[in-house]
């Protein structure tokens, strides 16, 4: 709270409280500060991107940016170098930077063209356009990887996302739910074949997300070919098997590879 209303352009910030009822000292706190905060929700929800949803409702600026409750703006000039940032761009769908771990060390961004393999930034360090966020929300089904869905599908409109060199946007505290690798990397597959423009565009999502959980966290090389997943992992998560002619896998192939809601893993056609 303190680094929001801390903020040297604190008067151009619509600060939103979202708490699901928490039994712990948070309400205190709340009331402590109850004065520097504009809108204020404290109420059951069903799950963090739930909460979100909710607070997008009440969103009335330009941009918006989620932090958690443990996560502080890195810096009390944070909001006036985005601001920055993106004057004279009126176009920008989103702005970004590095991040600061809460023992200082520095998660910088990765390269934009690689957001369909993961995160190119915490959430904690980008603002979106409210308007673009309004009208997609956040996807409830999606457990762990809603808001990358919702930065790709901004990224994927062809709007600038501008970065901010020099200074970390924001100091987080150790990563919590979307740490589990085999959960996030599951949904971010199926995000991105879900968005995915072309055939082309979903088999190489395929390959590389095969690749990837084959592999396990950490491996970050990859090949658009050859790729072999290790089958101890399909068989702990095969879903169903189908054996019929030639002819007929080849339908089913193109029925698979066409589709945006089926994940598919194993050996060559």
């Amino acid at each position: 709270i303190q680094s929001i209303i801390n903020q040297t352009e604190k008067h151009d910030i619509q600060y939103i409280v979202v708490d699901g009822g928490s039994d712990d000292n948070s309400r205190n706190v709340i009331d402590k500060y109850r004065s520097s905060i504009d809108k204020l929700i404290i109420e059951p929800d069903n799950g963090v991107y739930d909460a979100m949803n909710k607070g997008l409702t009440l969103c009335e600026s330009k941009w918006t940016i989620f932090m958690n409750s443990g996560d502080t703006f890195a810096e009390k000039d944070v909001i006036s170098a985005m601001k920055k940032k993106c004057s004279g761009n009126p176009h920008c769908i989103a702005i970004y930077g590095d991040t600061l771990l809460q023992d200082s060390r520095l998660w910088p961004t990765k390269p934009l063209e690689e957001l369909w393999k993961g995160m190119v930034c915490s959430h904690q360090s980008i603002a979106v356009d409210t308007h673009h966020l309004q009208s997609t929300k956040f996807d409830t089904h999606l457990k762990i990887a809603a808001d990358y869905k919702t930065i790709l599908s901004a990224f994927l409109t062809g709007r600038p996302f501008l970065k901010v060199e020099g200074k970390p946007i924001s100091r987080i505290e150790p990563v919590g739910i979307s740490s589990a690798f085999h959960q996030r990397t599951m949904e971010r597959w199926l995000i991105n074949k879900q968005l995915a423009k072309s055939a082309d565009s979903r088999a190489t999502i395929n390959r590389f997300y095969s690749h990837l959980l084959s592999n396990g966290e950490g491996q970050q090389s990859f090949s658009a070919t050859n790729i072999h997943p290790d089958s101890s992992y399909v068989e702990k998560n095969i879903i169903f098997l189908i054996s019929m002619p030639r002819s007929g896998s080849t339908l089913l192939q193109r029925i698979i590879e066409s589709s945006q809601y089926i994940v598919s893993t194993g050996e060559p056609w």
